[in-house]
């Protein structure tokens, strides 16, 4: 399984301790060619809708956890030095489809996933986004073969990528130390269109001159991360 695959690979640098989401899918063999352990966990992650943070030496990979409270409120006007947003349409789809070639039935055989609204943010849903450009679908196809819980798996990490990408900016404000990597922070005062929570997905602190400012960013890239970085 990939989450034993992941257990593994941390497993094997002294001092970490690993937080892996059970995945189902037993696979006979995947091969890991040319490519670094930590390029590798990533991939291996990606392709479950899983995200990867480290904090204190522990490494943890799951699904982005948007159910919980936000640790902390940024309103316009009182605490929030900073912010910059956008909300891109082109990343959005009605439905993800994965297609592989079955060697036993000698067809097609395809899975699909709809979107993923994640954290709510903003008065646009994804759904809503995904008539924009309108394809009737987005494939994802491959010439290997593929169990079905694979290509469905593979179809909701897009989605989930796709509601990552929905929105994508920074906010700064006041220093704090609440603010951890995958939490959720909440916007306000932003306006309609950005008001809510958020995913956090990079936090910088910056102390200079007896000032100390923490900058966060949410949303991700829509690309794999095998599209934005060589692995081979």
């Amino acid at each position: 399984k990939d989450s034993d695959i992941i257990s593994k690979l941390i497993g094997g640098y002294g001092g970490l301790s690993s937080d892996v989401t059970a995945t189902t899918t037993s696979y006979k063999e995947l091969v890991q060619y040319y490519c670094t352990d930590w390029d590798y966990l990533l991939s291996r992650a990606e392709v479950n809708g899983f995200l990867v943070t480290v904090d204190s030496g522990k490494v943890s990979v799951k699904a982005p956890q948007t159910d919980s409270s936000a640790v902390l409120t940024l309103t316009y006007g009182i605490d929030l030095m900073a912010f910059s947003a956008d909300l891109d349409a082109a990343s959005q789809f009605p439905v993800v489809k994965g297609i592989a070639w079955d060697l036993t039935s000698q067809a097609v055989q395809e899975a699909q996933a709809s979107p993923e609204q994640l954290t709510g943010q903003g008065n646009l849903k994804a759904a809503d986004l995904g008539t924009v450009i309108a394809p009737d679908y987005f494939r994802l196809q491959t010439d290997a073969p593929l169990e079905n819980a694979v290509l469905t798996d593979w179809a909701k990490g897009q989605q989930i990528k796709s509601g990552l990408a929905r929105i994508r900016g920074y906010a700064a404000f006041q220093g704090s130390a609440k603010v951890k990597t995958g939490d959720l922070v909440e916007l306000k005062g932003v306006g309609a269109r950005f008001n809510g929570n958020v995913l956090v997905t990079a936090v910088k602190h910056d102390i200079k001159q007896g000032n100390w400012v923490t900058e966060i960013e949410f949303g991700m890239p829509s690309q794999w991360f095998t599209e934005q970085y060589r692995t081979e």
